[in-house]
């Protein structure tokens, strides 16, 4: 039996369903990562004043100890499962009994912190999201937080930026590193969601930024670039919407031609993926292969119907590299298609859950 434990931004929630897919069970225990209300199987966590939050970790984690057999595979979504203060003793009373354990490397984390702490991602996050100079990541904040990563017997990157997280683990702990994998989108799923009755402005390319880490995702700069575009040119609309749930989100994504993902990280995410899998191409910030991370990530992309736009404060700048960008979009035949059929042949979970199986066994 597999249990997927925690979840990010829908990696867990999209794998358990390509698992499905090929005949495998899994139990995904997980908050439903907060407001993004991800549906699961058991839950951990979430919703609710401090007092119903902690009533359902606690009995979460009851439910999820007296569930796992000792030949049972763990995975890991992230590190920080439950309320900083109780969440090592949650963890170790229930699931790090098990010697089968592996970490997913997917979002921020200490480690992470220290390798990118001089970057543009978390120097933006620390001023704008967080408002103070120590990551909330830290191992200060997160008592014996390093037993967590210390106690998984291999670790899943996956993106680039990750893969170079996990070579810093497999140096401290001496447990190896699994091959990078691309994220898992059910396609199945997407279909099913009912689309909203708004519908794009007519011969105009409607443009998405979502909302849910104002620094870390660069927003600021992104919609100031937006509005000198928008004085320029009559055929875009610039949509934001901010911490939608996820249902809610995704049918937004099926009436949008463009979705800028982020400016200061390393390519696209979850949110990409699901963006590319209804057809929409994505913008993502980059040094232009400056860095070997970066370098990595235009590699891999090579091939995807993706646009890098340089990282750069300056909105005037990002107006006029996001310009070219959307004309550049325009000379795409069928551009809806080439993303889907992009997406199709390097997301699908059902491809992806078969992938991870071979790695991890």
């Amino acid at each position: 039996m597999i249990h997927l434990i925690g979840d990010f931004s829908s990696l867990h929630f999209f794998l358990s369903r390509g698992l499905a897919q090929i005949g495998v069970d899994s139990t995904l225990w997980s908050s439903g990562d907060g407001w993004k209300n991800i549906p699961i199987d058991r839950r951990i966590g979430g919703g609710g004043n401090f007092f119903v939050r902690s009533f359902h970790q606690v009995s979460g984690s009851i439910e999820m100890r007296n569930a796992i057999r000792e030949t049972d595979a763990l995975f890991l979504a992230t590190p920080y499962l439950f309320n900083r203060h109780v969440n090592y003793i949650l963890q170790r009373f229930a699931i790090l009994k098990s010697r089968n354990l592996v970490l997913q490397l997917a979002g921020c984390d200490h480690f992470f912190h220290e390798i990118f702490k001089e970057s543009q991602l978390c120097r933006q996050c620390l001023r704008i999201d967080i408002g103070s100079s120590q990551c909330p990541f830290s191992r200060e904040s997160w008592p014996n937080v390093e037993e967590i990563f210390k106690h998984a017997r291999a670790y899943v990157p996956w993106a680039s930026s990750y893969a170079e997280e996990g070579r810093v683990l497999q140096s401290k702990f001496n447990k190896p590193v699994l091959p990078t994998l691309r994220f898992p989108i059910d396609f199945s799923y997407l279909e099913s969601i009912k689309k909203p009755v708004h519908l794009p402005k007519k011969n105009k390319i409607r443009v998405l930024h979502g909302i849910s880490r104002e620094g870390m995702k660069g927003t600021r700069v992104i919609i100031d670039a937006m509005k000198l575009l928008e004085d320029r040119r009559s055929d875009i609309e610039f949509v934001v919407v901010k911490r939608l749930p996820f249902d809610e989100y995704l049918s937004l994504l099926g009436t949008v031609d463009l979705v800028f993902d982020q400016l200061w990280g390393f390519g696209y995410g979850m949110n990409g993926a699901i963006a590319l899998s209804f057809g929409a191409h994505v913008i993502y910030g980059s040094d232009l292969g400056q860095s070997s991370v970066d370098a990595e990530v235009i590699r891999m992309d090579s091939d995807a119907p993706v646009f890098q736009a340089r990282k750069t404060e300056n909105s005037v700048l990002l107006a006029e590299e996001l310009d070219t960008i959307i004309n550049s979009y325009l000379k795409i035949k069928n551009p809806r298609k080439v993303a889907i059929e992009y997406a199709r042949g390097v997301h699908d979970a059902k491809l992806i859950a078969n992938q991870f199986l071979k790695n991890v066994s």
